[in-house]
């Protein structure tokens, strides 16, 4: 139904506010029959599974803020959930995040962690979290599984990320964990002593440092390496090759990153470490080198 023009005569707009109110009519009869339908299918359906329908809709929007929430606490607070948060608990008032009195034992750090994530939570959501008995697993599952899509930009990126090291460092053995487990240049920058076999791999590895060669404290956490593994989870892989448009957005981008927390600068010293060993796959501790890459990070975010 067209409208009728500005310059239309008395008796062209009288016809065409008829054909509009046939059209209203018509329409009105729509709804009314929809609307009988309903009631009609309403009075078939038994009140409680009425009820049970809507709470599983409620729980499906639920369930989504929460696989939401747990990928950005893997992206920039934890990438594996701290022990002794659960069960979620409301944050006490006026509680500083900052003061160091909560992470001096076990106890006070789990109240902190807890504290963190349920500040975390949307306000209108913060009752019904704390209540959903299927919070913990969900939450939990959703950040173990990020693991693998954080470092998988990461891991197509090794040969850029540490082309600054050559020509020391064999680029080609980063893609192959073989030929990086028993290799001079790799252990070098993952070991003080690399030429002794029964030492330790220590968190604070010389790839952590500005110049691997010289470990000053003032030059920790700023090798080349831990900054371009940082851009590529920001601004994703085409940051190192200049390619500005194309591709799919960041996990920094989908999660609307703007900052560069502890998690983030955790997360790129393990990673770092792990694209060096002579590990395979990625895990809390690696079977391999035995590396605790769980409780390295943990360290980092304390040192942090």
């Amino acid at each position: 139904m067209a409208a009728p023009a500005l310059d239309a005569s008395p008796a062209e707009l009288r016809q065409a506010l008829g054909q509009a109110q046939v059209s209203f009519n018509c329409l009105r009869e729509e709804l009314i029959k929809m609307r009988n339908k309903l009631n009609k299918f309403k009075a078939k359906v038994a009140p409680r599974v009425r009820s049970r329908a809507l709470k599983s809709i409620a729980q499906g929007l639920l369930d989504a803020a929460i696989v939401t929430l747990a990928k950005k606490y893997a992206y920039f607070y934890h990438l594996w959930v701290p022990s002794g948060i659960f069960p979620l608990h409301a944050c006490p008032p006026d509680f500083d995040l900052h003061d160091p009195i909560h992470y001096q034992t076990p106890e006070s750090k789990a109240i902190a962690n807890s504290a963190k994530l349920y500040l975390m939570v949307p306000p209108e959501l913060q009752a019904q979290t704390m209540k959903y008995e299927h919070f913990e697993q969900l939450f939990t599952s959703t950040v173990n599984g990020e693991h693998g899509n954080i470092l998988k930009p990461v891991k197509d990126s090794v040969m850029q990320l540490f082309a600054h090291l050559s020509p020391g460092l064999d680029l080609v053995a980063l893609s192959d964990w073989r030929k990086r487990m028993d290799n001079l240049a790799f252990l070098s920058l993952l070991k003080q002593n690399p030429a002794n076999p029964d030492e330790a791999y220590t968190p604070l590895a010389p790839i952590l440092f500005e110049d691997p060669s010289a470990m000053n404290v003032s030059s920790l956490f700023k090798n080349k390496a831990l900054t371009q593994i940082a851009c590529v989870l920001h601004f994703g892989k085409g940051i190192l090759t200049g390619k500005k448009k194309g591709g799919p957005p960041s996990r920094g981008q989908k999660l609307k990153a703007t900052t560069m927390p502890e998690g983030i600068i955790a997360i790129c010293c393990t990673f770092a470490r792990f694209l060096l060993s002579g590990d395979d796959e990625f895990s809390s501790t690696s079977s391999q080198t035995g590396i605790s890459y769980k409780k390295d990070f943990e360290f980092y975010i304390e040192l942090l």
